[in-house]
């Protein structure tokens, strides 16, 4: 399984959790980004909605084409948009200079020195804090929520990027979430697991990688990997 989970700052019974499915066809990268956190016990707060995503151990340059919601809801959790829900204006991608948490590309909707304006589409306008960031499926519960701004991605966001010919998804060998703005920022490192079949038969071009601060998941593999080779 690829699920774990990052430490939620302000309600620590309800961990965030994230995934993201990278998958090329063509020169065309797609990245389908899921706010898979359960049922809040507290009011959703900014630190409750996932905001950014890292990768790759080195400069990529791929050009943003689109940046699409299943839905958009707005703070109260009123649809603002049924399906297929145009989000560009709230994301902006980025080659880095200096990495973020090593990591050398990133999307983001929130707003720094590197991540101004928005750049999936022309003319972009200024990234807002945590307007058109990803809202779990489950936004929002009985307890209402605190958040005032919006509009939010509902459950997932999926992001289009022009590769050139060479690219190749191993390129994608280390990943990052991020949720909330830079103030109160959490975030969880990725892992994937190439033998993981989540649809079957996957296609060689399509990879799963998920969200996880607990280090601990991914020392007990290095120390397990480590039991093989003393034992051969």
């Amino acid at each position: 399984m690829f699920t774990s989970m990052a430490a939620n700052p302000v309600n620590p019974n309800q961990p965030l959790s994230a995934s993201a499915l990278f998958s090329l066809t063509g020169n065309q990268l797609t990245i389908q980004v899921n706010n898979n956190s359960a049922p809040e016990t507290q009011r959703y707060v900014d630190s409750d909605v996932l905001t950014g995503i890292y990768f790759s151990t080195e400069p990529l340059n791929l050009t943003p084409q689109s940046a699409t919601a299943p839905q958009l809801v707005n703070a109260a959790g009123t649809t603002v948009c049924a399906a297929s829900c145009d989000t560009r204006d709230g994301w902006a991608y980025q080659s880095l200079t200096l990495p973020e948490f090593g990591l050398f590309n990133g999307i983001s909707a929130v707003q720094s020195p590197v991540y101004i304006f928005s750049n999936f589409i022309e003319a972009g306008k200024p990234l807002g804090r945590t307007n058109y960031g990803i809202v779990p499926g489950t936004y929002p519960d009985a307890g209402g929520t605190n958040l005032d701004t919006g509009p939010y991605s509902l459950g997932s966001a999926t992001f289009v990027l022009n590769v050139p010919n060479s690219f190749m998804l191993t390129t994608i060998d280390r990943v990052v979430f991020t949720w909330g703005t830079a103030a109160d920022q959490p975030w969880g490192a990725g892992y994937y697991d190439t033998s993981y079949d989540i649809l079957g038969n996957p296609e060689p071009s399509t990879w799963i990688l998920t969200a996880t601060a607990a280090a601990g998941l991914l020392a007990r593999k290095t120390s397990q990997a480590r039991a093989r080779r003393r034992s051969m």
